[in-house]
């Protein structure tokens, strides 16, 4: 596999800020990602400090769009939707409707259902521009934020958690892999094709917040306490940061 790296970024330009906005992005050069509770299923929020938002699933769950205005986002630039299993982009159709996304970002898996079927013409109907994971990095900059596409193996038939797309999230020195409900086979596959994208490297200036809806569990973590895995909901993530965060 040739490591070739695609970058989407001008097509992201920063949105006009409110005298609140300016403010909040003005002073507080924290990203923040937020795992909505949103029951069984997974909706992960990002912002970056620029005011740029990604929204990565959507869950099962029609509160979706109440539960990102709560957090006083107006505005998203790009949805995921990580694998066609309802209970991640449930909600994902009243989000676009609410929030007119400029870019949608799923798998060409073969696995559908009707309701992801309008969903997909929903997509194509709002003039939303569709992207994919392709069988090289991808980079997506939301500002300072920047989301890394993993590589997409063949198509598993079987089993539609391993068509799921992985994400590695970077802000500063501090990243995040989220990974959908990717099985063995899929994250075999990427750490032999992509290991630098796993691995996780601890540096000074952590500036990236974590919050959870719902309870998170620790599963795991290094003696110096500073690499961690996570479970958040169904999902399974894994963070690095320095000390000092």
């Amino acid at each position: 596999m040739v490591p070739l790296v695609f970058a989407l970024a001008l097509c992201l330009p920063a949105a006009p800020a409110t005298a609140q906005d300016r403010s909040e992005t003005t002073h507080d050069k924290t990203a923040t990602i937020d795992f909505l509770d949103v029951g069984q299923g997974d909706a992960i929020l990002i912002r970056s400090p620029e005011g740029k938002t990604a929204l990565i699933d959507a869950g099962p769950s029609k509160e979706i769009v109440r539960l990102i205005r709560e957090r006083g986002v107006k505005s998203i630039d790009l949805v995921v939707v990580s694998h066609h299993h309802a209970d991640h982009y449930g909600g994902m159709d009243d989000v676009i409707k609410t929030f007119r996304p400029r870019f949608f970002l799923a798998t060409d898996s073969s696995h559908t259902t009707p309701h992801y079927l309008k969903l997909l013409r929903l997509v194509r109907d709002s003039g939303i521009t569709a992207i994919f994971p392709t069988t090289s990095p991808r980079k997506i900059e939301l500002e300072s934020v920047v989301l890394t596409v993993m590589p997409q193996p063949p198509e598993n038939h079987e089993d539609e958690n391993d068509n799921s797309i992985g994400i590695r999230v970077q802000h500063g020195s501090c990243s995040l892999l989220l990974t959908g409900d990717s099985q063995a086979g899929e994250r075999a596959f990427w750490e032999r094709y992509v290991p630098e994208l796993i691995q996780m490297r601890v540096q000074r200036g952590m500036t990236l917040t974590v919050r959870a809806s719902d309870s998170g569990r620790i599963r795991s973590h290094s003696p110096a306490g500073i690499i961690t895995a996570v479970t958040v909901g169904q999902t399974r993530l894994a963070f690095s940061c320095s000390r000092h965060g």
